[in-house]
């Protein structure tokens, strides 16, 4: 059973003599020399940025829109859905990646799953596939290889199977990979890249 502690449970202290420590000096040591860091050049406090970056959206029903002036207090917004269909861009669910080379890839999910690309931005979308085609059904996924100039990875699944697959491909075209894994069908998915690899 526990029992109440007491003062003589508690043993004295022993051992480290705090009196015999003289702590109000360190002991000599140098420091290292540092390397030469060059002349360091500063820009004026006036000098503008004019590396704006480009800003591409989605709008729920309105479809692609970018912008080279969202800095600006009232960016100017330019439509990009050129080989859109309206049933495309107004579609319930839409995913958008946009790789190192500039390409854009747009996920359109609605009653036929379309993956589209754009080799630039205010470029024309071309079809690339359709999930019908691919393994019967959805496509529940898009991502990118941040690592790659243009590879991009999408996964398809069977709208009567419980199974997916990944596909990886480019501006050239998709292949199937090797093997497929159980996933709800109509699920929205995400994946990534990462050391090598995809991860759903």
């Amino acid at each position: 059973f526990a029992e109440l502690a007491v003062n003589g449970d508690i043993p004295p202290a022993t051992g480290w003599d705090a009196d015999g420590w003289d702590s109000s000096t360190f002991p000599d040591f140098e420091m290292p020399e540092l390397s030469d860091l060059g002349e360091i050049i500063t820009l004026p406090p006036e000098t503008e940025n004019l590396n704006h970056p480009r800003t591409v959206v989605v709008a729920t029903n309105k479809g692609v829109f970018y912008t080279t002036t969202f800095h600006e207090t009232d960016p100017v917004w330019v439509g990009m859905n050129n080989g859109l269909t309206l049933s495309d861009f107004t579609a319930a669910y839409l995913q958008m990646v946009v790789t190192p080379n500039g390409s854009l890839w747009l996920l359109v999910r609605s009653a036929s799953d379309l993956l589209y690309r754009a080799s630039s931005l205010g470029g024309t979308w071309s079809l690339v596939a359709d999930g019908a085609d691919l393994e019967g059904g959805y496509i529940t996924a898009l991502g990118m290889n941040p690592n790659a100039a243009e590879q991009i990875a999408i996964v398809a699944g069977s709208g009567s199977v419980d199974e997916s697959r990944v596909y990886v491909g480019g501006a050239g075209g998709l292949s199937a990979g090797s093997s497929t894994f159980s996933n709800r069908p109509g699920t929205t998915d995400s994946i990534v890249y990462k050391n090598g690899n995809w991860y759903v």
